[in-house]
């Protein structure tokens, strides 16, 4: 049995606002995302690009939770973990266009809805597998974790000042 069963990942996305050769004012999104267990990360330009990391660290979770599971167990328990990406991939492209034009009112609706979509998974893989040997999270885990939330803490509050600022400038 896998001795961790915890997939986090951290999004960023920074904009990028310049001049087109016609002179036209234009923007770009980019962002960043990282595998908060494993250290690992990726650039993207497309949120598609985020989400197939996601999808790809997530599978290897799910072979390396069920590798002592029979093929047909593990094919159902891969399916199943599918399903959430085909919502995502549907569904999530929009949300994230919906919190860049309103982000007050959009990321906490758009963290519950992925908190829920990851929990009904982890939930259903749960609830077929035999977890033996859990492991309880190390200091260094604890550590790494609270790196990441101030960081996040950080650019929430550099984000809520610029939406302040842009409110006050109306």
């Amino acid at each position: 049995m896998a001795k961790n069963n915890t997939a986090s990942f951290v999004l960023r996305f920074t904009q990028k606002i310049f001049d087109r050769e016609d002179g036209q004012p234009d923007l770009q999104w980019r962002g960043n995302i990282t595998h908060v267990q494993e250290g690992e990360d990726s650039n993207f330009k497309d949120f598609e690009d985020a989400m197939l990391f996601m999808q790809s660290r997530l599978d290897a979770l799910t072979k390396k939770t069920t590798k002592n599971k029979s093929k047909e167990e593990q094919t159902g328990l891969l399916q199943k973990s599918f399903g959430i990406w085909k919502k995502v991939s549907r569904d999530y492209p929009k949300l994230i266009k919906e919190v860049i034009k309103d982000p007050k009112a959009q990321v906490g609706q758009l963290q519950e809805q992925i908190q829920e979509g990851i929990s009904n998974v982890t939930e259903e893989i749960n609830d077929r597998l035999e977890l033996d040997s859990w492991r309880g999270p190390s200091k260094n885990d604890f550590k790494q974790l609270q790196m990441q939330m101030d960081m996040m803490m950080s650019k929430l509050q550099a984000l809520d000042a610029k939406i302040e600022g842009r409110e006050n400038d109306k």
